[in-house]
């Protein structure tokens, strides 16, 4: 059976960055593993930078970028190390310098169909779940296309599952509660559209399809599950949520000039319930309270905004670019 899906690729929506934030279009990425990743500046105690106020070696507490107008306008501009986070032991968060990440292409032990293969965008992400008659795939490439395939054990049929859908599925998990699906993608003006969650369940003729599970204000920037909790969290240009068989529930907020990172390991938990979104040089972590906790490391603790619209780091000494 020929698709007729592609038509359906150069007609989604055309989401993204936020005017309020420069930088590229949103697409689902994660750091490579092998090169481009740093661990934390070192110095300081174990798990405290004396009289910074911060959990980690060479980073420091302050204040939320809200009260700090440089902060805001400076988001996504000034020259500084963009930081993600790992596991240590499997418990404890700690920040990692990122230089580089590439799209997520996850493991298919068979070949596309070729009507499919051939219509999927170079370069694109691909998200995979196994399932009883085949796999679940979600196929990204930003504004160039998205959607979700069924396809079956043999790789010989494809399904699309999310032809009525205005916005395109482009990323699947499974959880304990089932597979969900996230429609949505950051581009242009697009902090005031919402991010759809959907489940990705049979319907009463046994076919692969969506239900509706949470509307979230602000389109996806970033997803990961969150293992410790069986969660989903997501966040949004504006807040994170996390989502549950039960819903979704906001864990924060914050203003919505400012966009976490687009690559899976820009948001994460940890084993006490707390929450920590990555915004390039700034890291937000959000207790199960929703009170909010806001570091920086010291080589750019704050940023200059010059008369001319260049952004400069400031260091927790005070030291950086003088205005002209």
């Amino acid at each position: 059976m020929r698709m007729t899906w592609l038509r359906h690729f150069s007609a989604a929506v055309t989401l993204g960055l936020c005017s309020c934030a420069a930088g590229s279009a949103r697409e689902a990425t994660s750091p490579k593993t092998d090169h481009g990743v740093h661990p934390p500046a070192t110095g300081g105690t174990d798990g405290q930078d004396v009289g910074r106020g911060a959990p980690w070696p060479g980073w420091m507490a302050v204040p939320d970028p809200q009260t700090r107008p440089d902060d805001i306008e400076c988001a996504g501009r000034v020259e500084a190390p963009i930081w993600g986070f790992r596991r240590e032991d499997g418990e404890r968060v700690v920040p990692v310098q990122v230089d580089k990440w590439a799209p997520v292409v996850d493991a298919l032990p068979v070949e596309l169909p070729e009507e499919l293969r051939s219509s999927v965008p170079s370069g694109a992400a691909r998200r995979v779940v196994d399932v009883n008659d085949g796999w679940l795939i979600a196929i990204d490439k930003g504004e160039f296309g998205a959607g979700l395939f069924w396809i079956d054990k043999l790789g010989t049929r494809a399904r699309r599952i999310d032809t009525a859908l205005d916005e395109r599925i482009r990323w699947i998990s499974r959880v304990k509660f089932g597979v969900i699906g996230i429609a949505g993608l950051c581009h242009g003006e697009a902090c005031a559209r919402h991010t759809m969650v959907y489940r990705v369940e049979r319907n009463e003729q046994g076919s692969w399809a969506l239900a509706p599970h949470a509307d979230l204000v602000g389109c996806p920037a970033t997803h990961v599950v969150d293992h410790g909790t069986d969660a989903v969290l997501i966040g949004t240009c504006g807040a994170l949520y996390r989502v549950t068989k039960a819903g979704a529930e906001t864990v924060g907020q914050w203003s919505k000039l400012l966009i976490p990172r687009a690559f899976d390991a820009s948001v994460t938990g940890d084993m006490h319930g707390d929450a920590y979104v990555s915004f390039g040089r700034l890291i937000a972590r959000f207790s199960k309270k929703g009170k909010a906790d806001w570091f920086a490391p010291t080589s750019c603790a704050s940023v200059r905004l010059h008369p001319g619209g260049e952004c400069s780091c400031v260091t927790a000494e005070g030291n950086g670019k003088p205005g002209p």
